[in-house]
């Protein structure tokens, strides 16, 4: 909880900083860096969806998928920096426009109506777990979750040569939760019936910066929570790129 107030205070203090700091955009991509070994049961237990009650078999039993991995993440968003002397600090809010969602693949998948086999049933629900990477803030409605997709980052710059942001060395500090999204695939959209907090991650990155570009390694320091415990979770470090507009 104190994580989340602090970079939530930061994101609020980007409009007080922006006086004479130099703004701009970037788009940015990390790597996969998360492996679910084992994923708990009382995720993967995913009920008969409420509006099926006619469907011949009443039990869904639990999705036998456990192992899951993240398939990168895209963030786009505005950025403020400040030249102090030879170096520079800033602040980016990152909006998570590909959150790094996978679901196991098909055969793998529950089925409401006809559990282990390849068939839906008439008019019954597929059940799915999935990963993802969420912001500081989020809901089980869709609309709302893409717009409150967002997650503040704190960097610093050095100058590494002589011609002003030329050549530069970076290090950052970030904020992501790992969130288990269970439910059903019903009408082929899929909906969400929970979501369940497995970590919160701290990515820290170091890179470097030549003109607009960025390239660098980044380390998930995670913060499991109870749930996340019995998952099982694997990091490694992965690469990131960037680009500032």
């Amino acid at each position: 909880m104190k994580i989340k107030i602090v970079f939530l205070l930061l994101a609020m203090m980007m409009p007080q900083i922006a006086f004479g700091s130099d703004i701009g955009i970037s788009l940015s991509y990390a790597t996969p860096d998360i492996k679910i070994r084992n994923m708990p049961l009382e995720v993967r237990n995913v009920p008969i969806h409420p509006d099926d009650t006619y469907v011949s078999q009443k039990k869904a039993g639990p999705i036998e998928e456990k192992e899951y991995s993240s398939i990168g993440t895209i963030m786009f968003g505005p950025w403020i920096k400040k030249d102090i002397g030879k170096s520079r600090a800033g602040l980016r809010l990152n909006w998570i426009i590909y959150p790094g969602i996978e679901i196991a693949d098909k055969e793998l998948r529950n089925y409401t109506n006809a559990v282990g086999t390849e068939h839906r049933g008439h008019g019954a629900a597929l059940t799915f777990v999935g990963i993802e990477k969420r912001g500081i803030f989020f809901t089980k409605t869709p609309v709302v979750d893409v717009l409150l997709n967002v997650t503040p980052e704190v960097f610093f710059e050095v100058n590494i040569s002589n011609k002003k942001d030329n050549l530069q060395l970076g290090a950052s500090v970030s904020y992501a939760r790992l969130v288990a999204d269970t439910g059903w695939d019903r009408f082929n959209s899929l909906e969400t019936r929970e979501l369940f907090t497995l970590a919160h991650i701290i990515p820290v990155s170091t890179y470097i910066k030549y003109n607009n570009y960025e390239f660098g390694v980044q380390v998930p320091i995670i913060f499991e929570t109870s749930l996340g415990e019995k998952a099982k979770i694997e990091t490694k470090t992965n690469f990131l790129i960037r680009f500032n507009y």
